[in-house]
């Protein structure tokens, strides 16, 4: 009796120790399926971010490239406005010489009309002493006319100063009348060069203002291109840092993947676990049961001494 009683008692604190070991290996098995689905999750998120801050690198390199493709464009730029802002100034320069050969031919025009005034004076002078000598030369034939026989050689004398005299006006009018054209044509050469002479004024007033834009667009392109190389060292600033953080996320996927597959050992054997508890749990039933049957059995046996 004793002997069953405590194998039943013994039986008892079995079935209860594998009942406690079955409950808590449950637990355990549900507490390794919860880690291994948060390592999983983990190990996606991680992987994850491994890829966003690779694609984050590639997006910094082609920004890089980019910003590098612009500021070689904008070197160019710069280069081809340099040249434009130096053949401006070259244009500049011969405007400059043309107004300067301008005003020298203003000069000499000045000078030709200043003659051409002399020439009037002359030849009206020379117009003065023709009538004079015209007149003379009448007076003198008329003279001769009264002498007769003798004044004969006086009257072709006469004649031939009266000739003179008519040519001479002849000749002074023919030159007024050139004169005349002359300050005309002058007149035009003037007129022509003081046009001239505003539009290469108004022509180098465009050119300066021309080139204090290239000036402007000088310095706000060396601002930018200033800018754009700041924008390139920040870029590979970000690029390092994202390469960076890209290597110790495929470390941490890879340290991930260790614990996931860690933890799904750990499961299994959680499972086994819990199956040897339930193994054990009923083996403690059936020895409960044994110990009853035994118990039952050594009672029959006293009552039968």
């Amino acid at each position: 009796n004793n002997v069953s009683g405590i194998l039943h008692n013994q039986a008892d604190s079995s079935k209860d120790v594998s009942v406690q070991m079955f409950s808590a290996s449950k637990m355990q098995n549900q507490s390794m399926k919860e880690l291994n689905q948060t390592v999983e999750q983990l190990s996606v998120s991680v992987n994850g971010i491994a890829e966003s801050a690779t694609t984050l690198a590639t997006l910094v390199t082609e920004t890089r490239d980019d910003g590098e493709g612009v500021s070689s464009k904008m070197n160019e730029t710069v280069d081809i406005s340099r040249k434009g802002k130096a053949a401006m100034q070259d244009v500049s320069a011969a405007m400059q010489n043309i107004n300067n050969s301008v005003k020298k031919l203003q000069l000499a025009i000045d000078e030709v009309e200043k003659a051409s005034e002399e020439i009037t004076n002359i030849t009206g002078v020379i117009g003065s002493i023709a009538d004079e000598t015209s007149l003379l030369s009448l007076n003198a034939s008329i003279e001769a006319a009264r002498a007769g026989e003798a004044g004969k050689g006086f009257t072709v004398v006469a004649s031939e100063i009266g000739k003179l005299a008519q040519t001479s006006m002849e000749s002074v009018q023919h030159i007024d009348n050139l004169v005349l054209e002359i300050k005309s044509s002058i007149g035009d050469v003037i007129n022509q060069a003081n046009d001239s002479v505003v539009n290469i004024n108004n022509s180098n007033g465009l050119i300066e203002k021309a080139a204090e834009t290239f000036d402007v667009i000088f310095e706000n392109i060396d601002t930018v291109g200033a800018l754009v190389q700041q924008m390139i060292e920040k870029v590979d600033q970000v690029e390092d840092e994202a390469r960076n953080v890209a290597a110790i996320s495929e470390e941490q996927a890879a340290s991930a993947e260790e614990i996931a597959a860690s933890s799904d050992v750990l499961v299994e054997q959680a499972n086994s676990l819990m199956t040897n508890s339930e193994t054990v749990t009923n083996e403690s039933n059936e020895l409960t049961n044994s110990a009853e049957e035994l118990s039952t059995q050594i009672g029959v046996f006293k009552i039968g001494s």
